[in-house]
């Protein structure tokens, strides 16, 4: 008997100890894991503000009212070409944008495309329509505008054609014609300071790089009035340029979002040297998959392509989201990886284009501070 309660007592130690052991290798994944549902609810949330189909009729027609009107100062008479992405989100906007272009006396014409369609150049129903309209609105995914903006056939339509063209993913409510104009005015700010510059300087949390600038920028103003505007509507603000090509050196850290890969949760390096990368320093899942896109490239793929510096002051949310939706908060930087032959001036051509964003950066241009620690200071 004896002998039998010492075995139970046993059993049950080994139970329990197992039972301990369990509950701490559950607490500890709990912990590593905590970042991964962190990241997956901040994209559950972007993607529901993202969500035409969350607003009301109201927001609906006062938010194409401003991108049509505003943003894209469509007069009556011009012939307004909407492409559309085939699926219930983007049909809702361009239903509501089409309206408006028909309350003030323009003359609509309506495109669908599918979305795989539209991850290359586009397809050429929509490619000769573009070719002959005054003013263009394309509702689209995320990944089907930022592939679109760096298409020949955008090139060939906002530079040859001098079309006005605004890329849309979704309704902003509350955005008014004042907010428009303050971005407008911020972005010529920063586009004078790059354009009439020699170097600039970017420094920061493990942060060191310089490159040539003086070329002329692209003013992604979300406000297309001039011909051959183009950018994305209503929010999407930057001014950007192809850095001169072999003049950046040093080391930048990626610390927010990353195109193709999503937000940054383990911040990793570009060690850059004569305008190329040379290498992505860092252990994290992130650094890996930007080394196996560089990797999947031709050759150019590592070229420094861009300098691009966000100027929309109003926040859809807090911190970075992981979407390209984060090129555009107020105070942040990126640079990209790859082609650069759709800024003025740029030579080198690639099969990718991929924008690193960061905050909390210091960017100045010979003598001027645009941004200093996160904080943009020209207005």
């Amino acid at each position: 008997m004896r002998e039998t309660r010492k075995n139970t007592h046993r059993r049950l130690f080994r139970w329990q100890l197992s039972m301990a052991i369990l509950i701490a290798a559950l607490s500890v994944t709990g912990l590593i894991s905590c970042e991964s549902i962190t990241h997956k609810y901040k994209m559950y949330k972007a993607l529901q503000l993202l969500d035409p189909r969350i607003y009301s009729e109201e927001q609906k027609v006062d938010g194409a009212r401003v991108m049509v009107k505003s943003c894209m100062n469509v007069k009556s008479g011009e012939k307004v070409l909407l492409i559309v992405q085939n699926d219930e989100k983007r049909k809702i906007l361009g239903k509501y944008m089409e309206a408006e272009v028909r309350k003030l006396g323009a003359i609509p014409t309506v495109v669908m495309v599918e979305p795989d369609e539209m991850m290359s150049e586009p397809p050429k129903r929509a490619y000769d329509e573009m070719m002959k309209n005054d003013v263009i609105l394309a509702a689209l995914g995320l990944n089907q505008i930022q592939i679109f903006a760096h298409t020949k056939a955008r090139n060939v339509a906002t530079d040859e054609k001098k079309a006005r063209l605004g890329l849309v993913n979704t309704f902003v409510p509350g955005v008014t014609h004042e907010d428009i104009m303050k971005i407008r005015e911020r972005t010529a700010k920063v586009a004078h300071v790059l354009e009439n510059g020699k170097v600039a300087h970017i420094t920061g949390p493990q942060t060191d790089l310089t490159f040539g600038v003086g070329r002329k920028c692209e003013q992604l103003r979300a406000s297309m009035w001039e011909p051959g505007e183009w950018g994305a509507v209503p929010l999407y603000a930057e001014t950007a340029l192809a850095p001169v090509e072999g003049t950046a050196n040093g080391q930048y850290l990626v610390n927010g979002f990353f195109e193709y890969v999503g937000l940054v949760m383990d911040p990793f390096l570009l060690i850059i040297k004569d305008g190329r990368v040379v290498e992505v320093r860092g252990g994290g899942r992130e650094a890996q998959k930007v080394r196996d896109i560089i990797a999947a490239a031709d050759t150019h793929g590592t070229n420094i392509g861009e300098l691009g510096v966000a100027t929309n002051h109003i926040k859809i949310f807090d911190g970075f989201s992981g979407t390209i939706i984060d090129k555009m908060i107020l105070g942040t930087i990126h640079i990209a990886i790859g082609k650069n032959t759709t800024f003025e001036g740029g030579k080198v051509y690639s099969n990718i284009h991929h924008d690193g964003v960061s905050g909390g950066m210091t960017l100045k241009v010979d003598n001027t501070t645009i941004i200093q620690d996160g904080k943009f200071m020209l207005d």
